[in-house]
């Protein structure tokens, strides 16, 4: 009997008993995954059509491990590829060859008989609490572990697929060793976030997304002096929906460009309609994402969409996230560069909530640093978190960046952080985001 090699149609076509014999028997071999030991993608499609033709029980492990970007980072490519084969040949000598799989770079799934999860995943959860060693190096890893069901819990490979991938993204910034069990309550946020996606969707279709604004206050003239625009979205069944989770969304479906493209629209005929507040504010700050910034044609885009409205270049402050500043690259370059050529500023947001640090401060021409919330923390009665805080502010200063602080809520707060030099605040001891009209009236305009 002749090898046969299929493409990924083809393997979906092929007949349980052929799939065993092919597999087991005459190159088992052919569907290993090179680097980690396990076997492949295409092996994986093999057995799910298997098993969704069968009528037997069964349970699928996901293992995922987080943050692999930064063990690159840590240790190197060929490194980190000796930690996933380490991991590979791990999972398949507790569970065997043909039972792991590896879906891609950092996520593998086993396939088990129901009843025999409960004991492989203690063993795993045993392994995953010690280091792992690789080329002189332990390394602590951080899992998800997600327990799905069959038939229980999906009852095709596209169901499975969207589940994990919704339990993954849910696990982004849990705690070391996360793990999911598909319960009523899952299922519950599951369903939730289909009808969110759908929302988000038509919400683009038919520019549903509103424009809120957050004064921004300066300590030296005691007065309002620039607003951060930010988007928000109303279902009338499912009510605000949060931006941090609509936002995933549109950038995990490559969306977010068409919402920053509608949004920036906005705030440019906001200005148009009232262009005498510009005589009070400084700018106003629009957040651009990781997806925006990644088009050849970002600036001019941009410049090219305030030119048309007659808006003045040095009205608007694009906001970078810090994770988007450390990941520096020559596109990013040469989209600053365009910024910087056409007077528009930028402002480094969330300092402080990652990875950044002074070289990525000074890689990119910022003009403004906006200090996270999160390093607000309890700094009015811990005094090593205030003097932490406090040298941040002074070293920024002294190399003459504006700063702002973000999220700020107390009187003893605002206090505090004016007597180190702060140029503005933002947060609710002021204001939260507001709508145009109520904006307008806190402005007295």
């Amino acid at each position: 009997m002749s090898i046969k090699h299929y493409t990924d149609p083809e393997l979906l076509e092929i007949n349980t008993l052929e799939n065993a014999i092919y597999m087991a028997m005459q190159n088992p071999s052919a569907y290993i995954d090179s680097e980690t030991g396990t076997s492949d993608e295409q092996a994986f499609l093999i057995q799910m059509k298997n098993v969704t033709e069968q009528s037997g029980k069964k349970v699928f492990l996901v293992v995922h491990i987080r943050q692999m970007h930064h063990i690159e980072m840590l240790l190197g490519y060929e490194n980190s590829r000796r930690l996933l084969a380490e991991v590979g040949h791990y999972l398949t000598a507790l569970c065997g060859k043909f039972c792991v799989f590896r879906n891609a770079e950092d996520t593998f799934t086993i396939l088990l008989d129901e009843g025999k999860e409960e004991h492989i995943k203690g063993q795993i959860k045993k392994r995953f609490e010690q280091d792992f060693h690789v080329s002189g190096n332990s390394i602590s890893l951080n899992e998800v572990m997600i327990t799905l069901h069959y038939p229980r819990d999906f009852c095709s490979l596209a169901e499975y697929r969207a589940l994990y991938g919704y339990l993954l993204e849910a696990a982004q910034n849990s705690g070391k060793q996360i793990f999911f069990e598909v319960d009523e309550a899952v299922k519950k946020d599951y369903y939730r976030r289909n009808k969110v996606e759908q929302a988000v969707d038509r919400a683009i279709t038919e520019n549903r997304f509103e424009v809120y604004y957050q004064p921004v206050y300066s300590t030296e003239k005691n007065d309002f002096v620039t607003l951060e625009a930010l988007s928000r979205l109303h279902h009338p069944e499912l009510g605000w929906i949060a931006p941090d989770v609509f936002i995933q969304i549109a950038e995990k479906n490559h969306m977010i460009e068409q919402i920053t493209d509608l949004q920036f629209k906005r705030v440019c005929m906001f200005i148009n309609e009232h262009r005498d507040l510009m005589k009070k504010l400084f700018n106003i700050k629009v957040n651009l994402s990781s997806l925006d910034l990644m088009r050849s044609d970002c600036s001019s885009h941009f410049i090219r969409m305030m030119d048309d409205m007659d808006i003045h270049h040095d009205w608007i402050q694009f906001e970078i996230t810090e994770t988007v500043a450390t990941e520096y690259n020559a596109g990013l370059g040469m989209v600053i560069d365009g910024f910087m050529a056409a007077g528009v500023r930028l402002c480094l947001d969330d300092f402080g909530s990652g990875y950044a640090n002074l070289n990525t401060v000074m890689r990119l021409p910022f003009s403004a640093i906006k200090i996270d919330r999160t390093l607000l923390f309890d700094i009015c009665n811990d005094k090593k978190r205030a003097m932490f805080y406090q040298s941040i502010v002074e070293t920024f200063r002294r190399m003459g960046y504006s700063i702002v602080s973000e999220g700020v809520e107390t009187e003893e707060e605002m206090s505090l952080l004016s007597s180190w030099g702060v140029d503005m605040i933002q947060g609710y001891y002021f204001s939260r985001p507001l709508p145009v009209d109520e904006l307008l009236k806190l402005l007295n305009m």
